[in-house]
């Protein structure tokens, strides 16, 4: 018994030494551990997760699949799927791989979900009140809808700052597509861009500090970033090629962003300021839409993206799972 006891001990110390050491290892994660997507690959648009090279599908369905989100706790992605006759939301568990409507109730499309930071809320897009898209919320049990801006003209593109307490989205409120932040706690919305260009796809860096989107400034679309308080605005790509759907990695050293510099969308990276520019991606179907997936320790972490319409997630685990039992 005492040898056991012996072995036991030795055996806990050893898996506390290679926790510390994964949790380590997850300081530096890498930039494309895991990935989602979506592809025509299997003839129609599906979820994948590929670790290594060969993608595993995680839906099995006619309907298109895309615009994936992350949930906080990087168990579940919330997407929209033409499954149920119209644009829904709907959220898969990766683990089970089970794919539940949300917004299926609802007499109108939704589109772009989007997570509230503690995991209670997908806010999303969709006309339920009117000719004019406004931004929802709703439980991810598909209760308790309610609305988060109401005017008379379109809101969409929600970003979720991270501390919860502010919501960027893109507004024609104000003559072209701007970009707006709205404290909720205190009914305050104010615009933080003023030049005419079209803004789009606002993400928050993981500190809070900075938004990145992208703007077509009279030709192409670039990356700009720009601080939370509306200074410091800054083109970051300056590329003849458009460059859009800019999302920052769960540490905020890249940003990952789709472009078509190389003919048809792929997915690229680059740090905040601009440089080091790398091709995450090289296929012949274009791919899009990337998210970060987040940081979850022991667990993985991963960026996804659109690929021609349908969701996959790619990558390799960093982490491990260790399970003992006594008798």
């Amino acid at each position: 018994m005492r040898f056991w006891n012996l072995t036991a001990s030795l055996f806990g110390l050893i898996l506390v030494i290679l926790s510390s050491s994964l949790l380590r290892y997850r300081a530096q994660p890498s930039t494309a551990a895991w990935l989602a997507f979506t592809s025509q690959r299997d003839g129609d648009l599906e979820l994948y997760r590929l670790a290594g090279d060969v993608p595993q599908r995680l839906t099995r369905h006619p309907a298109d699949d895309y615009s994936p989100a992350w949930s906080p706790d990087g168990e579940t992605i919330a997407f929209v799927s033409l499954r149920s006759g119209k644009a829904d939301i709907h959220r898969t568990v990766l683990k089970t791989r089970e794919v539940s409507p949300v917004t299926d109730a609802l007499p109108r499309r939704a589109a772009g979900p989007v997570w509230s930071p503690d995991g209670e809320w997908l806010t999303f897009v969709s006309q339920v009140s009117g000719g004019y898209e406004e931004i929802y919320r709703i439980r991810p049990d598909g209760t308790q809808l309610s609305s988060i801006t109401d005017h008379p003209r379109d809101d969409y593109a929600p970003a979720w700052s991270p501390d919860g307490t502010t919501l960027a989205f893109i507004s024609l409120r104000d003559r072209d597509r701007g970009l707006f932040v709205s404290r909720l706690d205190i009914d305050r919305t104010r615009r933080l861009t003023d030049y005419p260009a079209s803004n789009n796809d606002p993400a928050w860096s993981p500190d809070g500090q900075w938004i990145t989107f992208s703007a077509e400034t009279g030709g192409a679309a670039d990356i700009f970033v720009i601080h939370s308080n509306g200074t410091g605005l800054k083109n970051i790509t300056r590329h003849t090629a458009e460059d859009i759907q800019p999302t920052w990695s769960p540490n905020g050293d890249w940003i990952a962003f789709a472009s078509n510099r190389s003919g048809n969308f792929e997915i690229y990276k680059m740090r905040p300021d601009g440089q080091d520019i790398s091709r995450l991606t090289d296929h012949p179907a274009e791919d899009s839409e990337p998210a970060w997936g987040p940081r979850v320790d022991l667990v993985w972490n991963g960026l996804i993206l659109l690929v021609a319409g349908t969701l996959a997630v790619v990558g390799a685990a960093i982490g491990a799972t260790l399970s003992t039992r006594t008798h």
